[in-house]
């Protein structure tokens, strides 16, 4: 079921808790449960790591880096960024747009996916919480030009 399009800086989370799909409402607007390619799979004009062109002036771009994945599809006007684990793990997703920064809800086995704006670096660091302490766990990045 593909997600419907909103407004950009929405973020939609959906979070997997023991295999079973559960959504979480955020105050940036409402969550949707969707399932997410695999890490390291490719769908149509997707190639892991690289930017190719799916459409003129739209980008389609995946990679990972240590536990967190990326995946970004788009134009500079609107483009959409999938955050997803490469293991699990507990803790929240931090999202860096050219203008702007943003937190993800927290939860185990995230995926979550946000829209934003703007031509440049795009980049989802992975926090993994243990007690009290958070812990990078990747900070995959792409570009949007």
């Amino acid at each position: 079921m593909p997600f419907n399009t909103v407004a950009p800086r929405r973020v939609r989370q959906a979070v997997l808790v023991l295999g079973s799909a559960a959504s979480i409402a955020l105050a940036a607007g409402p969550a949707q449960a969707m399932p997410l390619p695999s890490p390291g799979t490719s769908g149509p004009a997707v190639v892991a790591g690289n930017a190719t062109s799916a459409a003129p002036d739209t980008i389609v771009a995946h990679g990972c880096n240590v536990w967190t994945c990326i995946s970004v599809d788009g134009h500079p006007n609107l483009f959409t960024v999938h955050a997803s684990q490469l293991v699990g793990w507990c803790g929240h997703f931090q999202f860096l747009f050219p203008h702007e920064h943003l937190n993800s809800g927290s939860g185990c086995n995230l995926k979550v996916v946000v829209d934003g704006d703007g031509a440049g670096k795009v980049c989802v660091i992975g926090w993994q919480k243990t007690g009290s302490t958070f812990t990078k766990v990747g900070e995959p990045c792409e570009t949007v030009s």
